[in-house]
């Protein structure tokens, strides 16, 4: 399973930070809110951002605690790389933020990730600590959960995303994150049960296949949602090694599930075997049956044909 970078994406909703334009509560009047507040905002979704930073630079001068100004001018400085003076904007946001949870969430939210991307996670968790005491929501705890884990720090990881399974108990990229936590902890059979759980919420078709035996290739379809089932007939004693991969320069990213004869999950794995191949090797099976192998895809390469293949040795 590919390690994570310190810059993700959860694919659930994150929390989103508010707009510069978007904040509803009640303001000071501003001076030439209506033509200048609005320009600055246009700027900023036209990616003009020299033009933004000019206008809510005014517009400070202005009005000089008039928070959603200090939010916006972060967001120009935030996508020029500009990340000290973003940083500074969005102190200045916090300082003078009106009473609104939201618009708070949104402003710890991205100074988070500026944090992140300085590499200063224990900033960063600290604006997740805030943003979770505002409001414990399932995206919250996610992303903390995941800056620990880039700590290393997998029991309060894994802590988090439990805490975060339990707001939103069907949001299948809760489980992969869960799944790459646990299988940093050894713990394969759990980290396998997360992943077929992921597999099942995002599954749209289920194909069963004939059985596959050792030294065959068998290629299977992937698309979006598309789960296939491929047993096999193994002994007590015997070890399993499993491949499965996209074609040559393919970007298809498979996912690989091991379950015993009783349907237990055993071990799973995403791209161990290098780029997108999934990979089990020397497995040892515990019993004589006909064992599963889950085959679908993870969080991106969902097209495309992949090979599987099995040996067993004694």
């Amino acid at each position: 399973m590919k390690r994570l970078t310190l810059i993700f994406a959860l694919s659930f909703a994150l929390i989103s930070a508010p707009t510069a334009s978007s904040q509803t509560a009640p303001q000071p009047p501003i001076i030439l809110a209506d033509d200048l507040f609005a320009r600055a905002g246009a700027a900023l979704e036209a990616r003009d951002y020299d033009a933004a930073i000019r206008d809510y630079t005014l517009l400070i001068f202005l009005n000089p605690t008039f928070s959603q100004a200090y939010y916006g001018r972060a967001l120009g400085y935030f996508s020029q790389n500009a990340f000290d003076r973003a940083l500074s904007d969005l102190a200045r946001a916090l300082e003078t933020a009106p009473n609104n949870p939201q618009y708070v969430q949104g402003i710890f939210a991205l100074r988070a990730d500026l944090y992140t991307q300085q590499g200063d996670l224990d900033a960063a968790i600290a604006d997740y600590d805030s943003i979770i005491a505002l409001n414990p929501s399932a995206s919250g705890y996610a992303s903390r959960g995941l800056l620990r884990l880039n700590q290393d720090n997998y029991e309060a990881a894994l802590s988090d995303m439990n805490e975060a399974i339990a707001l939103s108990e069907n949001e299948p990229v809760l489980y992969f994150y869960r799944a790459f936590i646990r299988a940093r902890m050894m713990d394969d059979p759990a980290a396998a049960s997360d992943l077929l759980r992921f597999v099942a919420l995002n599954r749209t078709e289920l194909t069963q296949n004939d059985p596959i035996r050792p030294g065959e290739l068998k290629v299977v379809q992937l698309s979006r949602g598309i789960v296939h089932i491929i047993p096999f007939q193994a002994s007590e004693g015997q070890k399993l090694s499993a491949v499965a991969g996209g074609e040559r320069g393919s970007t298809t990213d498979p996912l690989m599930i091991l379950l015993a004869p009783d349907g237990t999950p055993m071990i799973a794995d995403d791209d161990s075997g290098g780029g997108t191949t999934a990979l089990l090797r020397d497995i040892p099976l515990p019993a004589t049956g006909l064992y599963t192998l889950v085959i679908s895809h993870s969080l991106s390469g969902f097209d495309g044909a992949v090979g599987v293949r099995i040996e067993l040795t004694s």
